[in-house]
């Protein structure tokens, strides 16, 4: 099996694999995706794939290769298992592409449905010592793989090979070292360096030490997979220094960084490189780093150079670039490598000054001359005098010059649709208090000038009832619920789709909503009617909880020191832990002060490159590693800046864990399904709050206004939501709950490539209840989300995070137990002057 690059590499007929879903049939190849036919008919997958989507998580099987053949011809193969079992396990192996255990290959042949378990040990038993007297086979730790076979084709074709291996390329290099040349192995073991692991990279260097260090830095900054591990491997490993290298080689080193400066996301990688590259050759890499401070487009390259290294390096590696920059009197580079040292720093100026005056006096005078102790208090003022950012509602007309109809009012932006859901309810309250049920449509809101809405009776065959439900006040308030739905996403919903099956993917296609806004809508789009709001009355008091709550989060002072109560609960899940499986969540919790640090990881249970349990216990260990080490820069931080550390963190965990995949796999993931992991973050500074997700654990905030969701899943049926939105696709499926958002991603070229998590800012309120879990949740307390979001509040809203956190756990296991269920509840230690979402009462 091979990554996708392209939909243009397919051909109708192909087979292609997903690690979750198993294999499917390309049918038909359209411009923008594939249409497939799936080897399990009785299950709800998606027969649409999109371009995107295709790369991301699918591989295609080899033409004529094992998976191939059996998904199209199984009972064959059965055949071909038992009549010839060792050019059957060479057909598997080979399209594998890499060392396989025993017991991967009982899962992969009892999974495809060729053999049951007893038959495989009896298979495998016959065919173990056959296959180690095979030339073909090799074994080593347990594993068996094919040799690469010398015979076919020429050496430059066998070493050309895209699906070889790093420990392959290098063994089979070293092979056929004098048949192809110095030159031709020197690019190989380059080759195999750049791709390969520790290990590889080792013996890479080993075979390549007695070449000239010019041309070995010189072929691992040639074309091919990304060489950031490798040239920093080569500085930090090879004891090679940089006298020993010819110039213009080193100038392409600098070069190479130059480039990465221009990238786009992330830069850590590029950062590594940089910081690596200035403290190995000071001469050229400290010029380098004062030219990228001179311009805002590239500083954010010194940014992840600095931000690569443990606090004292990085502050040294600080000093000397700023040094270097105020002796060559730049001042543009010194102006803002200044701003960033005091900016990264508790100490004013003048005591920076103090304490580095011994070893950089010239700094220290800079310092004293520019960076004035009055100019820094000013700064500190303007910050705390300015305004806070929020998710905040104005409580506005949303008309225009002149009444118009919902129909004819544009796409409301996810800010703004409280004040609309508020004049369409109360409108819809006044029709239900005089007895009139509705049947409301687009035509029947009509928004006047000042702001409130004339309402109109609808017709009641064009109403979005759900199917065989009469016209009542329930009726009416599902119908305006979806009336919500569709200004915000700017499409007529599909009325054979129930309406709470796109709350769980909202805010995918919708950042803006404030957070309480979700709580109300999803009451009123219960498939169970008997189970929704009983009238527009009832269900104006959850929308007027939700506006008095994003008033108070407006006038709520965030930055004040704040404890929270937290409690959390986790079990592996009743059936599960009949089946004897693990436990693959894993949560984190921790405070310091007044700062926390919430989080909750569920492993991937598909992988057989690592596990599930291993992914989650990384992760989480990765975040508070990283939170500790911040703590200095978070604790007065901004929204940016706690954005930017949720971004890193999890950043740095996708690389965490994938080269423990790697490990796991020998360096050859080639066939191997990575570990992975779902991930919800909470960063809490006083009481404010940074939310960041890869996947579909989720996160609510609790209130008065019900279980409001603020996690959006990302999986399949989001993207499809969101190409739905834009017009790239007829309808929505929602079937399809494949991960597109998870740590452990690879690129095509398997290098670790972190996936953007979606975050969220917003301040939590005294009596709201923030909280996170993984899917053994939300999957096994109810069917539907409406009524996960109902069990949500109750078990929740008034009880003690703690109580909260096992009624949750114990919620799950009642209805079914299925899966990990982990949870945390947090919720703010009240002071007197708090500023609270409490509803007041009417007059």
């Amino acid at each position: 099996m091979r990554p996708i690059k392209d939909i243009a590499d397919l051909r109708e007929g192909n087979v292609l694999y997903h690690s979750a879903f198993g294999f499917a049939q390309v049918r038909e190849i359209r411009q923008a995706d594939v249409c497939v036919r799936w080897a399990q008919a009785d299950r709800n997958l998606p027969e649409v794939i999109s371009r995107d989507t295709l790369r991301r998580v699918y591989t295609v099987c080899r033409p004529e290769g094992f998976f191939e053949r059996a998904l199209l011809h199984p009972s064959s193969l059965q055949e071909f298992l038992q009549v010839e079992p060792l050019e059957a396990l060479s057909l598997l192996l080979g399209d594998l592409a890499g060392p396989q255990s025993p017991d991967d290959l009982r899962e992969w042949l009892v999974t495809l449905g060729l053999v049951t378990r007893e038959g495989y040990d009896r298979w495998w038993s016959a065919t173990e010592a056959r296959a180690r007297r095979d030339a073909r086979f090799r074994e080593n730790k347990g594993m068996i793989s094919l040799k690469a076979d010398k015979k076919a084709g020429s050496a430059d074709q066998q070493l050309e090979d895209p699906l070889l291996s790093a420990a392959q390329r290098l063994d089979l290099a070293l092979e056929l070292r004098e048949r192809i040349g110095e030159d031709a192995f020197r690019q190989h073991a380059c080759t195999a360096w750049r791709s390969g692991g520790s290990q590889v990279r080792e013996l890479a260097f080993q075979a390549l030490s007695s070449h000239p260090p010019s041309q070995v830095l010189s072929a691992l900054l040639g074309p091919g997979p990304d060489n950031v591990e490798a040239l920093i491997h080569l500085m930090r490993r090879s004891g090679w220094t940089p006298d020993q290298f010819d110039e213009p080689v080193l100038e392409q080193l600098l070069d190479r960084i130059r480039e990465g400066a221009e990238q786009p996301g992330l830069l850590d990688d590029e950062g590594r490189l940089a910081a690596a590259t200035a403290r190995w050759w000071p001469e050229g890499g400290l010029p380098l780093m004062v030219e990228l401070s001179a311009e805002p487009r590239t500083q954010r390259l010194v940014d992840a150079a600095l931000n690569a290294l443990p606090p004292n390096r990085a502050e040294a590696l600080h000093l000397a670039i700023l040094s270097k920059a105020i002796d060559d009197c730049l001042r543009p580079a010194s102006l803002w490598l200044g701003w960033r040292l005091v900016d990264s720093s508790p100490e004013r100026p003048s005591q920076i000054a103090d304490r580095v005056e011994g070893n950089y006096a010239l700094i220290a005078r800079w310092l004293r001359e520019n960076m004035l102790d009055d100019d820094f208090d000013d700064l500190e003022d303007d910050l705390e005098d300015g305004p806070l950012v929020t998710m905040e509602v104005e409580m506005v007309p949303v008309g225009d010059q002149e009444p118009m109809s919902l129909a004819d009012l544009p796409t409301r932006s996810g800010r703004t649709i409280l004040t609309l859901a508020w004049s369409m309810v109360q409108a819809l309250a006044e029709a239900h208090e005089q007895g009139r049920t509705v049947n409301p449509t687009k035509q029947s809101f009509v928004l006047q000038t000042d702001g409130t809405v004339l309402l109109r009776d609808g017709d009641p065959d064009a109403s979005h009832r759900l199917r065989g439900e009469s016209p009542s006040p329930r009726s009416d308030v599902y119908a305006t619920a979806i009336l919500l739905i569709e200004s915000m996403i700017g499409r007529n919903w599909p009325g054979n789709m129930p309406g709470d099956r796109v709350v769980p993917y909202l805010r995918y296609i919708i950042a803006d909503l404030p957070p309480s806004v979700l709580g109300p809508l999803d009451a009123a789009v219960h498939p169970d009617p008997d189970r929704r709001p009983a009238d527009a009355l009832e269900w104006r008091a959850l929308w007027k909880a939700s506006a008095t709550a994003e008033t108070a989060r407006r006038a709520s002072d965030s930055s004040a020191v704040r404890q929270i109560v937290v409690g959390y609960d986790t079990h592996i899940g009743v059936m599960k832990m009949l089946n004897t499986q693990t436990n693959q969540d894993a949560l984190a919790v921790s405070s310091r002060g007044g700062m926390h640090l919430l989080c909750v990881c569920d492993g991937i249970s598909t992988a057989n490159a690592g596990s599930g349990d291993v992914a989650s216990g990384l992760t989480t260990n990765v975040i508070s590693g990283l939170w500790e080490q911040s703590l200095p820069q978070l604790r007065d931080a901004d929204d940016f800046t706690a954005e930017a550390f949720i971004e890193r963190a999890l950043a740095l965990a996708n690389r965490s864990v994938c080269q423990q995949a790697l490990r796991y796999a020998d360096g050859d993931l080639s066939g191997r399904v990575p570990m992975g992991t779902t991930v919800v973050v909470a960063l809490v500074r006083g009481s404010r709050v940074q939310l960041g997700w890869l996947g579909d654990s989720r996160a609510y905030v609790v209130g008065k206004y019900g279980a409001s969701l603020l996690t959006a899943d990302m999986n399949q049926a989001a993207e499809r939501l969101r190409l739905w939105q834009g017009g790239h696709e007829l309808r929505w499926d929602p079937a399809g709950y494949a991960l597109i958002g998870y740590i452990g991603h690879f690129n095509e070229d398997y290098r670790d490539e972190p996936l953007q998590p979606h975050q969220l800012s917003f301040t939590l309120l005294p009596g709201e209840r923030l909280v996170l879990c993984s899917d053994g949740i939300t999957d096994y307390i109810a069917q539907h989300h409406p009524a996960a979001a109902s069990i949500v509040y109750r078990a929740s809203a008034e009880s003690h995070p703690a109580d909260a956190a096992v009624a949750l756990t114990a919620a799950a296991n009642r209805g079914g137990g299925g899966d990990n269920c982990s949870v945390i509840v947090a919720t703010l230690i009240p002071n007197q002057d708090d500023v609270t979402g409490d509803v007041p009462e009417d007059d």
